[in-house]
């Protein structure tokens, strides 16, 4: 099954758990606008080395600066040990959340199956069935989501091994 494949994946990636914090990256695209996003595998390979990382703060008041300068948030060198255990934080939260899903998922599977065995009326059967179709759209969106989250596990396994590789 492809979900236990994953999830096997997934339980062999260690992280450093600690509270899942905000991140988000700034690089410029081809046409030279700044373009923000908290998803490092929507960054073009050739610019994530020079996508910069921010952590978001709370803040109540409106930033001073002006729109076309870069916020003065927390930067942190992309391939640094503190931005890589950021990474990895947040992928670990990213990964518990779909366990959970998953076993809310399986659970409910389970709960469908009995419901159809016990449908005998064809109202009985067409209720199962929505519900059926319904289970099934939001298993496709679980489905999805972790494809995005191997992603972005292997995006951060290959920045995880560059650096590795630049300190041998």
């Amino acid at each position: 099954m492809k979900t236990a494949s994953i999830l096997g994946l997934l339980a062999i990636a260690l992280f450093i758990h600690s509270p899942s914090e905000a991140e988000f990256y700034r690089y410029t695209d081809a046409h030279g606008n700044t373009i923000f996003t908290d998803d490092l595998s929507k960054i073009p390979v050739d610019q994530r080395a020079r996508a910069k990382a921010y952590e978001e703060t709370e803040q109540s008041a409106a930033p001073s600066t002006p729109l076309d300068q870069p916020a003065k948030a927390t930067e942190t060198a992309p391939d640094s040990s503190e931005a890589i255990r950021k990474v990895g934080a947040h992928l670990q939260s990213l990964r518990d959340a779909l366990d959970q899903e998953y076993n809310a998922l399986a659970e409910e599977n389970s709960k469908l199956r009995e419901e159809q065995k016990q449908a005998v009326t064809p109202d009985q059967v067409k209720a199962v069935n929505k519900k059926v179709v319904s289970f099934n759209a939001r298993f496709k969106a679980y489905q999805e989501k972790a494809e995005a989250f191997k992603s972005e596990l292997d995006a951060y396994n290959r920045r995880v091994e560059a650096v590795e590789g630049k300190q041998q």
